[in-house]
């Protein structure tokens, strides 16, 4: 082979290497950075019994109220339908519902929001299952709609209560959760079920103008569940 061929063939062999060469992966982005999960551990509890709120036939409602330092949580749960409140119906796991209507035992009720009228004004609030954050007043909180996530509610031997589990709002933040101790239950099965009964909103607005925005919410009973 001629000198002139060995150059050809080397510059040929050359060029086809460097054109199988792949340029270096670029790793992609991700779709969003998942923020820490927080964690909090709750002081004080209380459990709201509604009986079958909506009648639906199927489960009993309660609303569990975890207070810690300016935040609370409120967590909707499904029991066994009974008759009469009864505070150990609440052990259990809950997780969401299968479906929208689901009520079965054992889920937990998703948050949205709610307008209540009232003789001189509409106001707005969280319903349901949610997360508040005192606002800078210290007097409302600042809801996050919970939709995703388990929690634990566990009778301990000297009757307090272990609650604890995962929740996911709409901020799509984790929030992991604990509380124990005792928890006292609080009987709303009997409250009127009409929207336009005097005793319900003259007891609404004695909590407002107390500045307790949310148990004003939790007084107001009916259409809660059960979504018209």
């Amino acid at each position: 082979m001629t000198l002139r061929k060995s150059i050809f063939f080397l510059l040929v062999s050359a060029l086809l290497s460097a054109g199988c060469d792949k340029p270096d992966a670029v790793e992609p982005a991700p779709p969003f950075v998942e923020t820490e999960a927080q964690s909090i551990v709750f002081t004080s509890a209380e459990a709201i019994y509604y009986g079958d709120d909506g009648n639906t036939g199927v489960s009993d409602m309660w609303n569990i109220r975890l207070y810690g330092d300016g935040q609370m949580m409120q967590l909707s749960c499904n029991t066994l339908l009974h008759s009469e409140m009864d505070a150990e119906d609440l052990e259990g796991v809950y997780e969401a519902p299968s479906a929208d209507g689901d009520y079965s035992p054992g889920t937990y009720n998703p948050g949205y929001m709610i307008s209540i009228e009232l003789p001189d004004e509409t106001i707005e609030g969280p319903a349901l299952s949610w997360f508040g954050t005192l606002d800078q007043s210290g007097s409302d909180y600042i809801p996050e709609l919970l939709r995703e996530g388990f929690a634990y509610v566990d009778i301990n031997a000297d009757g307090t209560f272990t609650i604890h589990g995962t929740m996911v709002g709409h901020s799509f933040l984790k929030r992991n959760f604990t509380f124990t101790g005792q928890m006292e239950a609080i009987d709303m099965s009997s409250l009127p079920e009409t929207k336009s009964s005097n005793d319900s909103i003259n007891e609404i607005t004695r909590e407002m103008l107390s500045g307790n925005v949310p148990s004003a919410f939790g007084l107001y009973k009916a259409g809660f569940r059960c979504r018209q």
